[in-house]
């Protein structure tokens, strides 16, 4: 709990195709589990009878985060929170022909007043809504984006030294047997885990195959292999498959990849 709020931190290491379903689940679920512990309250209907029913205001907001730690889901942003709010909001983002043309700036502003008249509506706790967040924060984009700076110098120590070096950076006299024994055990973990993904990337070009994704390279002239692999990649960039895989699949180079619209 901080400041009044269930924040539940999810990591995510390595790259799936279900993540955004996956956690917005994990999310419900979260708030679902709040209902276990709601006190009872009751209305006396007659001598010595009540009628018992959930404390419902004793529902606290969740804020679940997602750290992604390879994909950044081609967002530029260090992180991004999703909340509910009204869909007239939506409504106004997506029509660029209204806010686009400077001859509709009395138009734009009578929208935004009834955005905010209904943003500003507290009835029965209608702001409660908006208080419950899931955000993706992506480790990649702070690294190259060096906004927050205390996050920024730790990644990047992570990203040049492995996780031995690490560990052995640590003094020894802070950690006992047990607390050796977990890192040892997490070292291990981490590496099953990748060699996990190189199978699942290897596995992928088959699988992605039969999603309508054409994976491969022709025969011929190098030119014509380039364009094959760019061709490969605008499809899988249109899957939301992260830039680093699509460079692994595709042999073309991260810079090569970031540039493909």
């Amino acid at each position: 709990m901080i400041d009044g709020k269930v924040v539940v931190i999810e990591m995510q290491q390595w790259n799936k195709l279900d993540v955004v379903k996956r956690f917005y689940t994990y999310h419900c679920v979260n708030t679902s589990l709040l209902l276990e512990k709601l006190p009872l309250k009751s209305i006396p209907t007659g001598k010595n009878e009540e009628v018992k029913f959930k404390d419902y205001e004793d529902i606290t907001n969740v804020i679940t985060i997602v750290w992604m730690v390879n994909d950044n889901m081609n967002m530029e942003e260090d992180f991004v929170s999703y909340i509910p709010l009204p869909e007239i909001s939506k409504d106004f983002v997506l029509n660029k022909e209204l806010w686009r043309d400077k001859k509709n700036y009395k138009k734009v502003l009578e929208y935004l007043e009834r955005i905010y008249k209904i943003y500003e509506n507290d009835t029965r706790d209608l702001d409660f809504l908006q208080e419950n967040k899931l955000i993706f924060v992506f480790q990649k984009n702070i690294i190259e984006n060096k906004k927050n700076k205390s996050y920024y110098k730790w990644f990047k120590f992570v990203k040049k030294n492995s996780f031995l070096k690490i560990i052995k950076k640590l003094k020894k006299d802070f950690l006992n047997d047990e607390e050796i024994k977990a890192i040892k055990d997490t070292k291990s973990y981490l590496e099953r885990v990748n060699r996990f993904k190189k199978s699942f990337l290897k596995l992928n070009k088959r699988e992605l195959t039969k999603a309508g994704i054409k994976i491969g390279r022709e025969e011929g002239r190098e030119e014509g292999q380039k364009e094959k692999a760019i061709e490969i990649a605008k499809q899988m960039k249109n899957k939301n498959i992260s830039n680093e895989d699509i460079a692994n699949m595709t042999k073309l180079s991260m810079k090569e990849v970031e540039n493909i619209i």
